[in-house]
């Protein structure tokens, strides 16, 4: 075929590599690195196994010693919160990590008592994950196609895919997508998105956040960008039914184009994510960026990706989603226009 074209998915990590570590950019990647090592120790340090305790008259609590004092020690758990039990009323410690524990000596020949006394809990924040299953890693791949042949010769094609490990105070999100289109054997979209994001909520509806998105877009001219963001988060519901965030903070754009040399963007990033059950069938599913400079208030990038899931089956592993997903830059490079629309209906395979 004549007008055949090739993808070309090679990637010059080279220049990839020297770009991103060069100046401010480096220096958040160094901060990203960091943080996400610690997320990382932080999800490993949950594969070992409990502190055991156990009480006069069979009774077994399980969870994280936090601290021992002199009558009594706090216990974490995953179930009731924060536990405290009188050291009077234990029989026995086993812990699950090597460590020591100091116990106050009055205790070390005081025979044990028959109950134990919990003080009131504090309530755990909630977890969406499935009844009767642990929290742990959800994953979700989709892919739209639509073309045409004729008077027009159109082709199309977007893969997304997005893993999400949600705990009981933690959220990590890895996503990806990659879109590519022709239009009269001209290819009209090239476009390659990966990130990260990681929530710890601090307190009951309250935390930081740190993101990381990287970006190649041969059509819009994009050799790379990169946007790094960290801040606070606040939860304005977190229902099954209705979860609404939103989060503020600090944000670094660098942008490097194929023709027209490099430029950086320090800014802030406000932000809102809506995932609302508005009907038994349907899901409203929608995420809302809003990226302006500090340098300039008028520059500034919009981001928006919203629509409606529908399930094909009574377990929702399978899933339609009718969408648009658009992009405003206030103040594009030279020849390009501002806002960037896509609509798609995408088939979405989820599993656990």
């Amino acid at each position: 075929m004549a007008n055949s074209e090739k993808i070309d998915f090679r990637i010059d990590w080279n220049k990839q590599f020297g770009t991103l570590t060069s100046g401010m950019t480096g220096r958040f990647l160094l901060l990203f690195g960091i943080a996400g090592l610690t997320a990382t120790q932080s999800f490993a340090a949950d594969t070992s196994l409990p502190d055991r305790i156990e009480i006069r008259g069979g009774a077994v609590l399980l969870g994280h010693i936090e601290s021992v004092g002199e009558r009594e020690l706090n216990l974490q758990t995953g179930y009731a919160g924060l536990v405290t039990v009188d050291l009077d009323q234990v029989e026995r410690l086993v812990l699950g990590t090597t460590r020591e524990i100091e116990l106050p000596e009055h205790l070390a020949d005081k025979p044990a008592p028959l109950a134990a006394r919990a003080a009131p809990v504090t309530p755990a924040r909630k977890s969406h994950s499935e009844p009767g299953r642990l929290p742990g890693w959800k994953v979700e791949g989709g892919m739209d196609l639509n073309g045409n042949t004729g008077n027009t010769d159109r082709f199309n094609l977007t893969l997304t895919l997005q893993a999400e490990l949600e705990r009981e105070f933690d959220r990590l999100k890895l996503y990806g997508r990659y879109a590519y289109g022709t239009n009269r054997g001209v290819r009209s979209a090239n476009e390659i998105i990966g990130g990260a994001r990681y929530n710890n909520y601090v307190f009951d509806r309250v935390g930081f956040f740190l993101r990381e998105e990287f970006e190649q877009d041969d059509f819009e001219g994009i050799y790379i960008r990169s946007t790094s963001a960290a801040g606070l988060i606040f939860e304005f519901s977190n229902e099954k039914r209705l979860r609404v965030e939103a989060r503020t903070g600090l944000s670094y754009r660098f942008e490097d184009y194929t023709d027209d040399g490099a430029d950086d963007f320090p800014g802030m990033d406000f932000g809102l994510d809506v995932n609302w059950q508005f009907i038994q069938w349907a899901r409203f599913k929608g995420t809302y960026s809003f990226l302006p400079s500090i340098r300039d208030f008028e520059d500034f990038i919009f981001e928006q990706d919203s629509g409606f899931n529908l399930p094909l089956n009574q377990t929702e592993q399978w899933k339609l989603r009718f969408g648009i997903s658009s992009q405003y830059n206030n103040q594009p490079d030279f020849g390009r226009e501002k806002v960037d629309t896509r609509y798609y209906a995408r088939l979405i395979a989820s599993w656990n």
